[in-house]
């Protein structure tokens, strides 16, 4: 039923007092009552670990900030995270993984090094001569032993008219001369042949008893050796018993720190009585090695944290995301050692939640790959570094990889998330929770407290000028407007803080200590530099149109252009002219293949409309030719299937159109008329034209009854429909639009005059 709206149901009511409320209370972000709920189900009741969650929302600091802290709140009743830190073991290069008790990691790193120190002093101890005397005593013997072959040696060697040294290879032999010198090389080369033989035969003599006195000494020192390895074993497990004490102390009995010390001092003691030789200056190399490649690297020190932790990544690089692996140049090349590996973010999230973006991950390549690898094998792997490692030929670590026990959370569109569905087939696997926060926010008096206390931290944080009750309630209208709804508000933190920071400025310009309904409309009803330019267009007569009087077969119909941050309402002239046919429409921009496929299904449903209302056994005797003038790009919507219908009867009866009034609106195969989108920048946007090339006076709009509350105008609009100047009427058929735009004729005689001039085609030929 057509109708023409009061300006109360056009002007935009906001009655809702705020002067109770508690502005200083905790707010819950609406588009989140829900999140949160399944989150803490999933968190604290998901003992499995496989219900990761893919979080449908737009991204902003503060929506971040705020699912952190509520997760965090979450946490508070789980048990403090573990710690994490690569020790060592046998090989130095093969770390191995230790998970701790809260706060473990650091005392067991400190135990370590004091272990080390210790047992370091009691090895240095059993080598002085006064800390063991069984020890000495058994090395004196040997010594003297020693001397006494050594000696026998050089007394034969001296009885056969020899001298001897010692030399790295063992014994050398010189012979002598008759009053006791050593024989020289020229004087040995002039013996006679005989006796150099006679020399020889001797010196063969000697090396082997001498062979068999290194013999008998090695063997001595062998059986000594182990008398002393056996005393050193059995000396330097009782000192370390006070060692054990102490750290047993500073580790609180926690027993996987304990094993691994007991580990460390048995390897330490049991490589150090293997290695002796009974010398300390010999030995100090080899036990510094020794002792030295014992480390605790610590990856997760969780020794602040009372419950596991919330960890956003905003920079997920494989690095940041899994850890890393540093090297070092030693001797022109490049060495790593376990205390330079380094632990990730989802290392630190270990037992909490990790949160990224999907466009973050997707953005840094190789991060989404190894992160689904961690979730499917629920451990972190180094394995990323072996193939750059592979490519410099060097020679790595064999790491242990690390449990991963982390609740993940992608934050993303559902673009991303259809496109993840279909082509990864692990996707669904590893994040089975679909979750939406829904920013669309249905006015009632407790979201209303929350939007205003949101607000108000907005202010706070910003350090901001507070806002009057008309300030917000043009605040809330233009929240409405961007829902398209004057029930629902579309609330974004980031564009309300944006807002708010240039209406500050102009509220402070103006010499405002508030923000009040006046600094608001400055900033939400500016008009951007192409919709002036667009205007300019019209007043200088480039786009040709009418807003004034009536005209056959030309209507004024109502578009949105612009982009995703500017958009706004241009005007645009459907014409039509018709031919005797075969009941075709022929639109211009189809033909061009300017048409897209909505535009083109509209089209279709307007041929099977027209047709029925009036012989639905024969095709109309008419071909419809439409333009949309001077719109020179791809066109697509239906919009304008309305406006298209009224230029189609217009041209077949040659009754004029009302110009004075523009119409959008979709129509369906029955007539009946549909609501379109950006009903509010259409009817703005002929505001505009007649305002800047004509009058606005008796001048209106003609929209689908369905958008009646999708109706959010600026003030200026609101001010003319409130004085009788600017009209807005409705429809629900088609029949209404013809009422309406065709002055002074109903439907049935619109009929009448449309099946006469159908029945003059039908008796002309083509």
């Amino acid at each position: 039923m057509k109708r023409k709206l009061t300006s109360k149901e056009v002007i935009f009511q906001f009655d809702f007092k705020g002067e109770d409320m508690d502005l200083s209370k905790d707010c819950v972000l609406h588009e989140y009552k829900d999140v949160y709920k399944e989150i803490e189900e999933i968190v604290l009741h998901d003992e499995k670990g496989d219900l990761n969650i893919y979080l449908v929302d737009e991204f902003s600091k503060d929506k971040i900030n705020d699912l952190i802290s509520r997760i965090e709140e979450i946490l508070k009743g789980k048990n403090p995270p573990k710690d994490i830190c690569y020790v060592i073991y046998d090989n130095e290069k093969a770390p191995k993984v230790l998970i701790l008790k809260n706060g473990m990691a650091v005392k067991l790193k400190e135990s370590l090094e004091f272990v080390k120190e210790e047992v370091y002093k009691i090895i240095l101890k059993f080598y002085s001569t006064s800390s063991a005397n069984d020890k000495d005593l058994i090395m004196d013997e040997l010594n003297k032993k020693r001397s006494d072959l050594i000696e026998f040696l050089m007394e034969k060697a001296k009885d056969e008219g020899f001298d001897i040294k010692a030399t790295s290879q063992g014994f050398a032999f010189m012979p002598l001369k008759e009053e006791g010198e050593a024989m020289t090389t020229k004087e040995y080369d002039g013996l006679d042949m005989l006796l150099k033989e006679e020399i020889l035969g001797k010196v063969s003599k000697l090396k082997s008893s001498a062979q068999d006195i290194l013999d008998s000494i090695r063997e001595l020192e062998d059986k000594y050796l182990d008398k002393v390895k056996m005393i050193m074993k059995t000396y330097l497990d009782d000192k370390s018993k006070d060692i054990k004490d102490q750290y047993y102390k500073d580790l609180n009995g926690d027993e996987v720190s304990m094993n691994y010390l007991e580990f460390v001092i048995n390897n330490i003691i049991d490589s150090a009585v293997d290695n002796f030789s009974g010398e300390l200056d010999d030995d100090a190399e080899v036990i510094d090695k020794i002792i030295e490649k014992f480390i605790v690297n610590i990856i997760a020190d969780n020794s602040g944290e009372k419950h596991p932790r919330v960890i956003f990544e905003s920079n997920p690089i494989v690095s940041n995301l899994m850890g890393k692996i540093e090297y070092e140049t030693q001797s022109g090349t490049y060495a790593t050692s376990p205390s330079l590996i380094y632990g990730g973010s989802l290392i630190r999230a270990n037992e909490g939640v990790f949160i990224v973006r999907i466009s973050d991950l997707l953005n840094n390549a190789g991060s989404y790959e190894y992160l689904n690898k961690a979730i499917f094998n629920k451990k972190i792997s180094y394995d990323f570094y072996r193939s750059y490692l592979e490519i410099l030929s060097l020679s790595t670590l064999d790491i242990e990889e690390i449990p991963f026990d982390t609740k993940i959370i992608i934050i993303g569109d559902f673009e991303y998330y259809n496109i993840l569905s279909e082509y990864d087939s692990n996707f669904k696997s590893n994040f089975p929770i679909h979750l939406e926060a829904n920013p669309v926010i249905r006015i009632c008096k407790e979201d209303m407290e929350d939007i205003r206390v949101r607000l108000n931290k907005i202010i706070k944080d910003n350090n901001l000028l507070q806002i009057t009750h008309g300030g917000f309630k043009e605040i809330v209208k233009y929240l409405c407007r961007k829902s398209e709804n004057r029930d629902k508000i579309y609330f974004n933190d980031e564009d309300v803080v944006r807002l708010l920071q240039r209406c500050c400025i102009k509220a402070k310009i103006s010499g405002k200590n508030q923000i009040d309904e006046a600094s608001i409309q400055k900033i939400t009803e500016e008009k951007s530099i192409f919709e002036i330019e667009n205007i300019d267009m019209y007043k200088e007569g480039k786009v040709l149109i009418n807003v004034d009087g009536t005209k056959t077969g030309s209507v004024n119909g109502l578009s949105v252009v612009g982009t995703n941050n500017i958009s706004f309402g241009k005007p645009i002239r459907i014409t039509c002219v018709c031919y005797k046919g075969d009941g075709n429409i022929l639109d211009a921009h189809k033909e061009s293949k300017l048409s897209g496929k909505i535009h083109e299904k509209s089209l279709n449903i307007l041929k099977a409309y027209i047709n029925s209302l009036y012989d639905k056994y024969n095709s109309l005797p008419v071909d419809f030719y439409l333009s949309f003038e001077q719109v020179y790009g791809n066109l697509e919507g239906d919009s304008a299937s309305v406006a298209e219908v009224i230029a189609m009867l217009s041209a077949l009866t040659s009754i004029s159109i009302n110009q004075n009034i523009a119409v959008t609106g979709s129509i369906n195969q029955f007539g009946e008329i549909q609501p379109v989108g950006g009903i509010n920048e259409k009817i703005e946007g002929f505001f505009n034209l007649c305002d800047s090339i004509s009058t606005i006076d008796g001048k209106g709009v003609l929209i689908p009854a369905t958008n009646l509350s999708d109706i959010i105008l600026n003030h200026k609009v609101e001010e003319a429909v409130r004085k009788g100047e600017f009209s807005i009427y409705t429809m629900n058929t088609i029949e209404d639009a013809v009422e309406i735009l065709m002055e002074d004729m109903n439907w049935s005689r619109f009929m009448e005059i449309s099946n006469n001039e159908i029945k003059r085609f039908i008796g002309k030929k083509k």
